[in-house]
């Protein structure tokens, strides 16, 4: 993969990380990069009944903000609108897709969840998890049979 500068590649990586730190959490992995006319959700993810939308911030200095910082009202209302772009073209009746060994299953979700992940980048090949907001915004609990 390409990246155009530095910042895009510290990003990815970030957000690969994170993504690796989920799995390992025994989160099941739907999506990642998932693009919509209203922007980009990061990493799609199910746990516990419940459907997640991850945006990964990555920083190398907290000089310019917080990951949390930049999750403005802006960026809450563009994830949450790709999410229902999201949950519209691939679930139904509250079942979202997964692939088991290529094999497709339906897992069911109770509730719809909205995480943020702070990356530390210390250097190129160095990264931790700062935090992991679970449930930052926006926040709902699915009606109807599930």
């Amino acid at each position: 993969m390409f990246y155009n500068n530095y910042k895009d590649r510290v990003g990815k990586n970030g957000e690969k990380f994170a993504e690796k730190y989920l799995k390992k959490r025994g989160y099941l992995f739907i999506a990642r990069n998932y693009w919509t006319e209203y922007g980009e959700i990061d990493l799609v993810f199910w746990h516990n009944f419940s459907l997640i939308f991850v945006e990964v911030k990555t920083r190398s200095s907290i000089e310019f903000g917080t990951g949390r910082e930049a999750v403005d009202n802006s960026k809450k209302e563009s994830i949450i609108s790709s999410s229902k772009v999201f949950i519209k073209s691939h679930c139904i009746k509250n079942k979202a897709p997964f692939y088991l060994w290529k094999l497709p299953l339906k897992l069911k979700y109770r509730k719809l969840r909205y995480d943020v992940i702070e990356v530390s980048a210390n250097e190129i090949s160095k990264y931790t998890i700062r935090t992991h907001l679970k449930g930052y915004f926006g926040n709902k609990k699915m009606k109807g049979d599930v």
